[in-house]
């Protein structure tokens, strides 16, 4: 959002489990860079080259977020329950029963004003 003002877009890619070899490599290595033992986590399930999404579409799933400049690129709709509840457990763990600093108070709605333009100007731009 600071960067609107500047005509920059900017969106976080949260690609889930795609189709590489990129956790298969890193499953052999640990800290000390010596091989592990084969299986892993994915053992029993098969390997995250199978099951991941095909690399294309999340390519296709990020130029279609910067085109219509999302903030959040996000290619698994599966994980929108999961997400959900995390921020719902977050939510809850507001405390609500606490006096705010009247100076404080005034500063954050200053700054909730200005992601409120920032937004506002990041969707005219897209």
């Amino acid at each position: 959002m600071a960067l609107g003002p500047h005509n920059i877009g900017v969106s976080l890619l949260c690609p889930g489990l795609v189709r590489s070899n990129l956790v298969d490599t890193t499953l052999h290595l640990n800290t000390s860079g010596s091989a592990q033992p084969a299986g892993g986590p994915f053992a029993v399930g098969g390997s995250p080259l199978e099951a991941g999404m095909d690399p294309l579409a999340v390519g296709e799933r990020v130029v279609e977020g910067i085109v219509g400049n999302e903030p959040y690129i996000l290619p698994h709709g599966e994980f929108k329950d999961e997400v959900a509840e995390a921020f719902g457990e977050i939510l809850q763990s507001f405390p609500i029963d606490r006096d705010i600093d009247p100076k404080r108070q005034q500063f954050e709605a200053m700054r909730r004003q200005a992601t409120t333009e920032a937004k506002r100007l990041a969707a005219s731009i897209g």
